[in-house]
């Protein structure tokens, strides 16, 4: 071989390293930043501030799995849901932005209870959810409903509520939007 040719077969092998780090960089960038930048509301979490500062603190200290367990047996949200705000957080996300505390209240007996909207959610099918959604949400969920696409109304409800599938599922299928 004459040193032309090794000349060229260098700056090929230099070429391939430098765009293999280019398009590793801009995945890793990307990915980052549609953690940091949401291109779908989640919705708010409702926990209390005991579990929020513990879910804090869990991050603080590299514990994802232990902060996601906590998340979702505090808000009762499903693992996708639960798994997002996490890694958003972990991204650099407040955890504040993305979670509502739990009031206390005393009722007539005078003990403390705790309100949880993902109970009242369940209990009441999904009165509650329904409440926080918007009048233009629920007319294009009626009007998808009615196109006979309901995979997409399941879609816009779930965005708008933050419910888990099968309680979005049970709200549509019974009209409850």
């Amino acid at each position: 071989m004459n040193n032309e040719t090794l000349l060229y077969a260098g700056f090929g092998a230099f070429s391939a390293a430098f765009l293999l780090t280019f398009v590793v960089r801009v995945i890793t960038t990307e990915r980052e930043n549609r953690l940091k930048r949401p291109s779908r509301p989640i919705g708010k979490v409702s926990i209390s501030k005991e579990d929020a500062e513990k879910i804090a603190i869990l991050l603080k200290n590299n514990k994802r799995l232990e902060a996601l367990k906590l998340l979702r047996s505090s808000s009762g949200r499903d693992l996708k849901s639960s798994k997002e705000i996490i890694d958003r957080v972990a991204a650099g996300n407040s955890l504040l932005e993305m979670v509502s505390f739990k009031e206390e209240s005393e009722s007539a007996d005078g003990a403390d209870h705790t309100d949880s909207s993902n109970e009242l959610d369940r209990a009441a099918g999904s009165q509650s959810a329904n409440k926080s959604i918007s009048a233009e949400c629920r007319k294009e969920i009626a009007r998808l409903v009615e196109k006979g696409q309901k995979l997409q109304a399941l879609k816009v409800y779930r965005q708008a509520t933050g419910l888990s599938l099968k309680d979005a599922k049970d709200a549509i299928e019974a009209g409850e939007f």
